[in-house]
């Protein structure tokens, strides 16, 4: 049924191929060819004769251009380009038209068909001119097959034969632009594949490099066969187009295990090419349906090459679920459209606006649900305090936006919250139905996106059990259902988005492991056992604390509702590693129980100096709130340097056109954490449909090329200065450290970046503020005047910023 198939990479053949193991560096510096690359040179006068030529490198007579100059000059010379699969193929071009063409060799034992190797028979069959007129056909095409004469090659008791096929590029170099380009590439792949099976042929070996693209019309001239980035004839970069503005096709190739197999066949003996994920392999099955296989291996090159997100290239720690970013993305897609609609989404800065807006105003629905049920239970009055504390104090205001699991978990906690307090003021308990989905809320919660959760649910259960609200076996009815249905739902989607099939992944199963089992999470800092209680805490809650304990005495509903929050931070902070975000579900409670207390306080009666006293401490309180939340946003808005660093970059380097070399720029860890989010890398792909390439008004030009941001980690200065792809940096490294490892030589710095540093006061000024006499008020820079009296309060307490990070340029 099938013709053996031997190939330059046969083991019978392997001991008599060239050694290729030879360091690039003495090659080079050498200069002197591969031994490999002895055929190619050989053939050259005979290649010549049948029309072809090829590269100065190969032609006789050469001289290495770098003669004489520096160690490794030759990777700046056009003939120190080796083509990367020169061991079996070459490049060339046809003489009489100039058209660029791919030499491929190929070994077979003598006595084969005289149509020479399996591979080129099969070649030859889907290159036949009744399939070439099918438009469904994605086989490369065969110009013609060249028999090297036996005394040109050292090959003994072999035929050897040189495949000419018109030159092609990788599928995805340069990447996909837009959606309808990746989805042109499906369509055609799909469509040559069915072509192929229409006519009983598998391919047998789909890979990521059994594809290929006819780049032509990308490229205005010819491009170099080992660096497509530049020109053939190495007078430059070589810019390509989009191929929305010219479409391409897609070809498969190799087909050396491919075959044709008759109408019936059941199957095949199993062999298998590249991809070894095959499920026929992993289970070692004698035989297989080829072409089932070649679906598989299909779909496979789709998955791990074109559905890429940045989780996979920066994994971080532990995987987290995709479950809220995919809701969140959902739920946004209406106000995205409407804002785009208006004019107000131009850029993925925009994008990142519009969708922190609409996570801020669910996590604000939460939040007002609150406020309804304590106006319900305690009272207006209750109600409005509550709201006055919230929207004062700092930490969730700013945050609640951000899309970290601990804010995508905000919502269902603060609905439970909801509804454990939604009842009448003298009701004792909350309903049935409510204290059940309360008790799934939780369960959802903690098993998709914060398992710490577990810590408030248990407390909370224990409590409604001990009070007789509800049944054990009700608990566990709820929680198996609410718990199994959540696991399933984040397993599925979270093993297929991560890329872990088959093996099931549970992101916070895998992040209790790492932080509790393991006990990991001390890599990122241990802190003591109080640290919640007595700096946590009071950061998150300001004046709502003296407040909350006086709503404790006062109102035992408030101290039935905080024992199991308060439970929660007492269990947490049992974990070595603290941030103030474990413990933000708590701050809606205490919020209810401070609202409580300045309640008592602001409805004392006014005729007597303790009510009037009572009511100064509540107005005093809120001021506290207000003022302490302006410090810290003002700070807020200067302490994020990574953002205003792209952002500078971003104005500062559009999109390079005109035939030159595309932006390269490494980002730094500080400033990856401090706003340089995918959000402002504004001139790479994805671009949002709604997004319009005119980013922030700059228009791109057509044969514009996509900056490369690069958050590669553990890469120092010196690793960073020499690696040649870099264009740009935005590093944490001051000039002064660029200087120390020799980077300064090849490196310019284009600007600085300050950041929040601390406050200060000004105690001279204070000193003229408490004498009465008029000080000078400078900048900084030695300008300035005499203050009057609201400038010398204001300041009093000054911003302290430094520099925290550089950007540089490639001399």
């Amino acid at each position: 049924m099938m013709a053996s198939k031997e190939t330059v990479s046969s083991p019978v053949l392997a001991d008599k191929l060239p050694n290729t193991q030879d360091d690039p560096d003495t090659v080079m510096d050498e200069y002197r060819l591969y031994d490999y690359e002895e055929f190619w040179a050989s053939l050259q006068p005979w290649l010549k004769q049948k029309g072809y030529m090829l590269r100065p490198r190969y032609q006789a007579g050469w001289k290495a251009s770098w003669f004489g100059g520096k160690q490794g000059a030759w990777a700046f010379c056009e003939d120190g380009q080796v083509f990367p699969e020169a061991k079996t193929l070459m490049d060339a071009v046809r003489i009489k038209d100039g058209e660029q063409v791919i030499l491929k060799k190929l070994v077979s034992e003598r006595g084969q068909a005289p149509s020479g190797s399996h591979e080129a028979k099969m070649a030859l069959t889907l290159s036949s001119q009744s399939y070439l007129n099918d438009p469904r056909n994605h086989c490369i095409p065969i110009h013609e097959v060249l028999r090297v004469p036996d005394d040109r090659h050292k090959e003994k008791h072999a035929v050897v034969e040189l495949l000419v096929m018109p030159f092609l590029t990788r599928w995805n170099q340069p990447f996909f632009k837009t959606i309808g380009e990746c989805v042109d590439f499906f369509q055609q792949t799909i469509e040559g594949l069915e072509f192929m099976h229409s006519k009983s042929i598998a391919h047998n070996d789909i890979k990521s490099d059994s594809i290929m693209m006819d780049s032509r019309p990308l490229y205005a001239s010819l491009v170099h066969p080992a660096r497509p980035e530049m020109r053939r004839d190495w007078s430059g970069p070589s810019v390509p187009h989009t191929r929305t503005e010219r479409p391409v096709k897609y070809l498969y190739i190799d087909f050396g295990l491919a075959d044709k197999y008759p109408a019936l066949c059941p199957g095949r003996l199993s062999w298998y090419g590249g991809d070894r994920s095959v499920p026929e392999f992993v289970r070692q099955e004698v035989t297989c349906d080829p072409f089932a296989v070649d679906v598989y291996c299909l779909g496979n090159l789709f998955r791990e090459n074109i559905i890429q997100y940045d989780h996979n290239i920066f994994p971080g720690a532990v995987p987290r679920t995709f479950i809220g970013s995919i809701l969140l993305a959902w739920i946004s897609s209406p106000a995205i459209r409407f804002a785009s609609s208006f004019g107000y989404v131009s850029s993925k800065f925009d994008l990142q606006i519009v969708v922190r807006l609409v996570l801020s105003t669910l996590n604000a629905i939460g939040l007002c649900l609150i406020r309804r049920a304590v106006h319900k239970r305690f009272g207006r009055l209750t109600g409005f305090l509550y709201t006055l504390l919230t929207v004062s104090q700092f930490h969730i205001p700013f945050w609640m936006g951000r899309t970290l699991p601990n804010m995508f978990a905000l919502l269902p906690v603060n609905v439970a919250c909801y509804l454990i307090l939604d009842r009448a003021p003298h009701a004792t308990r909350p309903s049935s139905s409510r204290m059940n989905v309360s008790i799934a809320l939780l369960t959802a919660a903690a098993v998709i996106f914060r398992s710490e959760l577990v810590l408030l649910l248990g407390p909370l259960v224990l409590q409604w059990l001990w009070q007789g609200y509800i049944s054990f076996w009700g608990v566990v009815r709820i929680g198996l259902i609410s718990g199994l249905t959540s696991i399933a739902l984040t397993t599925l989607t979270d093993t297929y988005l991560w890329g872990a099939f088959p093996t099931p992944l549970w992101p916070e199963f895998s992040s209790i492991y790492f932080n509790v089992v393991e006990g990991k999470s001390s890599e990122w800092g241990v802190s003591p056992f109080h640290t919640y209680f007595s700096s946590f805490l009071p950061k998150l809650l300001l004046s709502s604390i003296p407040l909350s304990l006086l709503g404790l005495l006062i109102d035992g509903r408030v101290r039935g509702l905080l024992v199991p929050y308060g439970l929660f931070v007492v269990l947490i902070s049992a974990l070595g590693h603290k941030e103030w975000r474990f413990i933000i579900y708590v701050v809606p409670p205490i919020n209810v129980a401070a609202a409580r207390g300045a309640r008592w306080l602001v409805s004392r009666p006014k005729s007597n100096l303790g009510g009037r006293i009572a009511f100064s401490i509540a107005f005093a309180m809120i001021m506290v709130n207000l003022l302490a939340t302006a410090l810290l946003a003002t700070s807020s808005k200067v302490n994020y340097p990574g953002g205003e660093a792209l952002a500078f970059f971003n104005e500062r380097y559009p999109p390079v056109a005109g035939g030159k070399a595309p932006h390269h720029v490494h980002i730094c860890n500080l400033a990856a954490q401090t706003g340089a989010s995918l959000f402002l890398q504004e001139y790479a792909p994805p671009i949002h449909s709604s997004t319009p390439l005119h980013l922030n008004s700059t228009a791109i030009a057509a044969d514009s090329t996509w900056t490369q941001y690069d958050k590669t980690e553990h890469l120092g200065i010196s690793a960073l200065t020499s690696r040649p792809e870099y264009t740009h940096l935005i590093s944490e490294a001051s000039p002064s450290d660029m200087e120390v490892l020799g980077g300064r030589k090849h490196w310019q710095e284009v600007a600085r970046i300050n950041g929040f540093d601390g406050w200060s006061v000004d105690w001279e000024l204070l000193k003229g503020l408490r004498s009465g006499r008029r000080v000078w008020v400078g900048n900084g820079n030695g300008e300035g005047g005499k203050a009057d009296l609201m400038e010398r309060v204001w300041g009093v307490v000054k911003m302290r910023k430094s520099e925290k990070l550089w950007i540089y340029e490639r001399k």
